[in-house]
């Protein structure tokens, strides 16, 4: 169902999509709001 909502077709390119947005989130979010999970 990721797949396809991301357009990934494998778990390879999901993760590359998952970092891309982690990155995004970090460059938009001041890291001390960020979620545990987002945190390095």
């Amino acid at each position: 169902m990721l797949c396809k909502l991301t357009g990934c077709e494998s778990k390879e390119e999901l993760a590359s999509y998952q970092e891309d947005l982690k990155d995004m989130i970090k460059s938009f979010v001041l890291p001390e709001y960020l979620p545990d999970k987002y945190k390095d």
